[in-house]
């Protein structure tokens, strides 16, 4: 699994009692969907994510949704190594 925070040109973040607004996207293998999804639900955070099914030749699907940064540790936990994590600040 790996966490990538690209460089974006401006910085404009909102932030809170657990830390800064972050977009979060997972890549998983198609057939991972519907567990990484449970996964994601046991978290103890409210998650609203954006599902994107059978993306490039159809083997991964993408996850997407706002987190704060303090939840990043838990998510890759959650999610294990069925998928990579991907950060934008």
């Amino acid at each position: 699994m790996s966490v990538t925070v690209p460089d974006l040109p401006c910085h404009l973040s909102l932030s809170g009692r657990f830390g800064a607004l972050i977009f979060v996207r997972i890549q998983v293998p198609a057939r991972a969907l519907e567990e990484t999804l449970e996964r994601l639900a046991a978290l103890p955070y409210h998650i609203n994510p954006e599902i994107f099914p059978h993306q490039g030749d159809g083997s991964e699907s993408a996850i997407e949704f706002p987190a704060y940064d303090s939840w990043v540790s838990a998510i890759e936990e959650a999610v294990g190594p069925a998928g990579a994590v991907r950060i934008k600040r």
